[in-house]
């Protein structure tokens, strides 16, 4: 069996680690903005509903096609023709067609759902007599349409949301982040939690990347307070005992966590946010939340004593001129560089990023960088390692506390 997993583009590997880390599953293939995959049972892809950090949508593979200037309806045809439908819904059970659209076309995403429902509806009554119908609220199944450019990919969807969309995320910040992609920093960083123990969250705003390094620590579901999928509900599970599914996962959460996972911000709002976002999330006694200029980081801090540092980094806006943020990253990598240690790394996302690697250079160097998108917005993923020498005019220079 197939399924294939959408996530953010640019985080495609990413998305494919963690999904071979949550479940078994072979012959992986990455594409644009999804990872395709082979699974066992159909409970792994549940488990990934349930579980998976760094999804949109989690759907059963049916088949794909070309999408050229109009909707591929003999294709479409062919593909629902080769699908055994009995095993997925019973006579007089109703059904909707769901579609997510990115590129340029000549139709639009109602245009595909009301033309695969028709397809999907007349072929199942004329040939299969099964009496199905449409159904927009509450369906039995839906089926997923992903259009991407010039692919359509066609599938169950098994969640019947949207997976990205966090329940804790009540207090927001101007410039918030999306769950997905404040994961998909923390897999950036290679964290690991066996020897990664103290992690600090700098300028944590509403608090997204510390609450999801958190939840991945604890082995907390990010869904633990919304257990309602389409998935309980679809025939060939829809007998399962799923309360008891959910409480044997939700069992092995929360053991004893080693790792010392800190959230650190100047402005006080930020940090009142992302304490009543995190206690929403259910892990607010596990982060360390810290009202700290940037200046100050080395009195919060021991040298040489935090293995990874994760940040979505200040950039030029109204509120921070090019010169302000100059002074701020000069400050800033020089406290990094007293707290970091050795063998660990800074993780930065940056909506630009040549002044950050500018002002980084000083003290660190640059090791991986890779682009990620969320919707149209290009944001970078940069990662830093310490450089093995000081600047030699450094005690000249930088005068303050070494």
């Amino acid at each position: 069996m197939k399924a294939f997993a959408i996530t953010n583009k640019g985080m495609e590997d990413l998305c494919k680690e963690e999904i071979k880390e949550l479940i078994s599953c072979k012959n992986t293939e990455e594409k644009e903005t999804i990872v395709k995959f082979d699974f066992k049972n159909l409970e792994d892809i549940c488990y990934l509903c349930y579980n998976a950090q760094s999804v949109e949508k989690i759907i059963y593979y049916l088949g794909e096609c070309k999408v050229k200037e109009k909707i591929p309806e003999n294709e479409i045809k062919k593909i629902i023709e080769k699908i055994k439908w009995e095993k997925w819904l019973n006579k007089g059970d109703k059904f909707r067609v769901k579609c997510k659209r990115e590129g340029e076309h000549d139709f639009s995403s109602q245009d595909i759902e009301q033309n695969i429902g028709r397809i999907i509806k007349g072929y199942l009554n004329k040939e299969l007599k099964l009496n199905i119908d449409v159904e927009l609220d509450a369906p039995d199944l839906i089926v997923y349409a992903y259009v991407y450019n010039n692919k359509l990919y066609l599938g169950i969807d098994f969640a019947g949301k949207d997976l990205s969309k966090r329940q804790y995320k009540i207090f927001n910040y101007p410039t918030s982040l999306k769950g997905t992609i404040g994961f998909g920093i923390l897999k950036f960083s290679e964290f690991n939690p066996e020897k990664d123990k103290v992690l600090v969250n700098l300028f944590c705003h509403d608090g997204v990347i510390a609450i999801e390094s958190t939840l991945y620590v604890s082995g907390l579901s990010v869904n633990y307070y919304d257990k309602e999928f389409i998935f309980r509900k679809i025939k060939p599970l829809k007998d399962k005992n799923w309360e008891k599914w959910f409480n044997d996962i939700d069992k092995k959460a929360m053991k004893k966590i080693k790792n010392k996972i800190c959230a650190i911000d100047s402005d006080f709002r930020n940090i009142k946010a992302a304490k009543k976002n995190s206690k929403i999330a259910g892990i607010d006694k596990i982060i360390e939340f810290s009202k700290k200029e940037v200046d100050f980081l080395d009195i919060r801090f021991k040298e040489d004593s935090v293995d990874k540092i994760i940040s979505y980094i200040p950039s030029v806006s109204k509120r921070n001129s090019e010169e302000k943020l100059k002074k701020l990253y000069d400050e800033l990598f020089y406290q990094l560089e007293f707290i970091l240690k050795e063998n660990g790394s800074l993780n930065f996302i940056a909506r630009e990023n040549d002044l950050v690697k500018e002002k980084a250079e000083r003290y660190f160097k640059l090791i991986r960088e890779k682009e990620v998108w969320t919707g149209k917005k290009k944001l970078y993923f940069l990662q830093f390692e310490l450089k093995k020498e000081r600047p030699k005019d450094y005690k000249i220079i930088d005068k303050k506390k070494k």
